[in-house]
């Protein structure tokens, strides 16, 4: 992997979290190195923008990546708005997008994704439908921290100290060396860390130049803006109309059966008549701070009754049968929607397989990471990564294939990672409660601040051609990984649909290869959803600095997951 790609890595994950929703993701991001980098100097690192950010109470944040220029020599101005709220207390991480100057095919306006007041939401943006479930009891909200999309900086210079949010923090400022992108032109970077927390508070990030320095196509000037607000407070969520506002508040009657329990939608029989149904729900509500909109007139055996509070509007339908049993049909509205009875569990949740399946390859991946004090579900595991990754030979000119081996162990949030390139060894190092230390020559010494970015960073080469092989995913039972119970899907980008396809494609992450298919194999943890064992070859078009195809090339991955908790993790 060359070292300034490593940089590049974070954007792109967020590639396989939106590939649940609806396949198409095209966020225009800095491509891969031509160029070697200066030098940095200054004396503070951001190894990981997303650090320490898990020691706050609640809190919203807001990025905005543009670019004005051209493309592939045409005019381009866009722009994306992230906005990310974390209130963990309430179950809430929910990640919104707004997006101007993209062609709709490659868009990624009206995108939703999270959970929020126990619902678990999706939406493939503006147009879609919000497709909403009940957040499975006992999980928490993780997912990715926007800060996660910023360039990592070493080597920033400290100029000053400013109130931010009711924070005092730490102004620095940086130039394109810190932040290790090659090529010629003008980078002016800034951030602002928390004085007490250490966490980012504020980033902003300015890039002009060129094909060297943007990508093969791109000429202009490329920004970032990060922004946290809301730090330890009240974190707000206002949801689109389409989107149920959250789950039936009401508790269920004794002896409920045939329950479904979705967002805005409660179903269930009961052995009640109709006149014990509607003295439950008077009572229950009353005490949340609904008001009965009208006196029921129990008929023979139907009623509806209609409640509402500030902002909503719940309905109870009741049908009693012969046998004296009820069926009970719960609808809950925004204030200002259509109150309708006949609403089906179909039209309010959704449940759709394939999207169920893009969903677990998507998070497969990232939950084999370790990030900060968040270990992986596994609780410990050793890994090994073989890979033949073609490229272009920036000395020659010429495609060649590098083999890459990575090798970890992790038990917690410690972890041991052994990255080689080529048979050389390009990082080599332990982190043992938030300590870095460095292997040479089989000797221990300090680390210099970068093993927590080579482990965010390891899976770079496979990710893009995992993420267009699992558009096209294929159910092939169980099978055993190691005494671990897994499903296998197989995957092949050639029964993607082709426009959610081309959309991936165009994003091209690495300035010099273009990805054409890709297909294999994925087994996935049964009890966690991790990535257990991957097979997967890939062809792609080399290309030179001037965009000219060099030919075709061949790559190939095979990652595999071990000896789960058994391994431990220790300074030799």
């Amino acid at each position: 992997m060359n070292p300034n790609i490593i940089r590049r890595f974070t954007p792109i994950v967020l590639t396989l979290a939106l590939i649940s929703l609806a396949c198409q993701f095209n966020t225009k991001l800095p491509s891969s190195a031509t160029q070697a980098a200066p030098n940095p100097s200054g004396n503070q690192n951001l190894p990981d923008p997303s650090a320490n950010l898990g020691s706050l109470s609640a809190y919203q944040a807001t990025l905005t990546v543009g670019f004005s220029g051209t493309q592939a020599g045409s005019p381009s101005q866009w722009t994306n708005v992230y906005n990310l709220a974390v209130d963990p207390a309430r179950g809430t991480r929910l990640v919104s997008i707004t997006s101007s100057g993209l062609p709709a095919e490659s868009s990624l306006d009206g995108w939703i994704a999270g959970t929020y007041a126990g619902m678990t939401i999706e939406r493939a943006g503006a147009g879609a439908p919000c497709e909403a479930r009940k957040t499975e009891s006992g999980s928490t909200a993780t997912g990715m921290e926007l800060s996660a999309m910023l360039p990592p900086v070493t080597g920033a210079t400290q100029s000053g100290t400013e109130q931010l949010e009711g924070q005092a923090t730490q102004h620095f400022s940086f130039d394109q060396a810190a932040i290790k992108y090659p090529g010629k032109g003008k980078v002016n970077g800034e951030m602002w860390l928390a004085a007490s927390g250490g966490y980012l508070v504020k980033y902003s990030l300015s890039v002009d130049g060129g094909p060297d320095l943007l990508g093969q196509d791109m000429q202009g000037v490329m920004t970032w803006e990060y922004r946290l607000t809301n730090i330890n407070g009240n974190v707000l969520v206002d949801l689109p109309e389409g989107c149920p506002p959250g789950l039936i508040e009401a508790p269920l009657m004794d002896g409920a059966q045939a329950v479904t329990d979705q967002p805005g939608l409660q179903e269930f029989d009961v052995a009640s008549d109709l006149k014990g149904v509607m003295s439950f729900y008077q009572d229950k509500l009353a005490a949340l701070g609904y008001t009965l909109q009208e006196q029921p007139v129990p008929g023979e055996s139907l009623e509806q009754l209609t409640f509402t509070k500030p902002g909503y509007v719940l309905n109870v339908l009741v049908e009693t049968g012969t046998d004296n049993t009820s069926h009970v049909l719960v609808t809950l509205k925004r204030g200002d929607e259509s109150a309708s009875p006949a609403t089906t569990p179909e039209a309010t949740a959704t449940t759709d397989v394939a999207a169920d399946q893009a969903t677990r390859l998507a998070k497969a991946l990232s939950l084999l990471m370790v990030s900060g004090d968040k270990p992986s579900p596994l609780a410990s595991y050793h890994l090994e990564v073989n890979e033949t990754v073609p490229a272009l030979d920036q000395q020659t000119g010429k495609v060649k294939v590098s083999k890459v081996q990575v090798t970890a162990d992790v038990d917690g949030t410690n972890y041991y990672i052994k990255h080689t390139q080529d048979q050389k060894v390009i990082n080599d190092g332990y982190m043992i409660a938030g300590q870095e230390s460095d292997v040479k020559n089989g000797q221990i010494s300090p680390g210099l601040g970068l093993l927590a970015v080579e482990w965010a960073s390891w899976p770079m080469d496979m990710l893009m051609p995992y993420t267009i092989a699992s558009l096209g995913p294929t159910a092939q039972g169980q099978e055993q990984v190691d005494g671990r119970s897994a499903d296998v899907f197989a995957l092949d980008s050639a029964k993607a649909n082709p426009t959610a396809l081309s959309a991936i494609q165009s994003m091209s992450p690495f300035s010099n290869m273009s990805l054409k298919s890709a297909s294999g194999t994925v087994w996935l943890d049964q009890q966690t959803g991790a990535e257990l064992k991957l097979h997967l070859v890939y062809t792609g078009e080399i290309k030179n600095s001037q965009g000219a195809s060099l030919g075709m090339a061949d790559g190939s991955i095979d990652l595999s997951v071990t000896q789960v908790g058994k391994v431990t993790v220790k300074l030799p």
